[in-house]
């Protein structure tokens, strides 16, 4: 298995509205150059995330799920995009920056557009293409609601998911710990065993 590791800044991993296209780059430039490069299989991609990532592996994938066997993320900032920047500024009052950050990256109104991850798996349906999603969430992280809010809507859209929550916080003890679990769910829907 072949890791590799873009850096999306603090631009969430989707097109931000006032800055780089960081949704495009990762799901066509960058994996192109990647081929390019490295003895990959176009047939066996993954994408994964945590927190921010999180939110940008389901975007990235979910928009392009052609390209994806399988998602995973942990302890995504899955409300983003799917919410008015209004109430995501609110529930961060005290970031001094983060109210001209959310509406840099997402606009005004997010709700119903690329950045809206409700609307990529409604896309995604369309195509007739899904991949297996992987997401988990420590009970006591700050994002374990956005978390449960989005399985909530993967079950009634009747999208195939594993969800699961751990013990745990918003923190690298948590997401060291998981990273494995991760792995294993790509390399599974890879068809690689671990004995390969």
């Amino acid at each position: 298995m072949i890791v590799v590791m873009p850096d999306g800044y603090r631009g969430f991993y989707t097109d931000n509205e006032q800055g780089p296209a960081y949704g495009r780059h990762i799901g066509m430039e960058l994996l192109g150059r990647v081929e390019s490069m490295l003895p990959v299989a176009r047939s066996r991609r993954a994408i994964g995330g945590l927190s921010m990532g999180g939110y940008g592996a389901l975007r990235v994938g979910l928009q392009w799920p052609e390209k994806f066997i399988s998602i995973n993320s942990h302890s995504g900032a899955l409300g983003c995009g799917s919410v008015s920047t209004e109430k995501l500024i609110d529930t961060h009052k005290s970031v001094e920056s983060f109210p001209s950050e959310m509406t840099r990256i997402f606009g005004a109104n997010p709700s119903d557009g690329v950045h809206d991850l409700h609307e990529q798996v409604r896309r995604a349906k369309r195509k007739g293409r899904l991949p297996k999603i992987l997401i988990d969430c420590g009970k006591k992280d700050m994002l374990i609601g956005a978390n449960r809010a989005f399985v909530k809507f993967l079950k009634k859209e009747k999208v195939p998911y594993v969800y699961r929550e751990f013990p745990g916080t918003h923190d690298w003890v948590y997401w060291d710990t998981h990273i494995r679990e991760a792995l294993e769910f790509h390399a599974k829907n890879f068809g690689i065993s671990r004995n390969e």
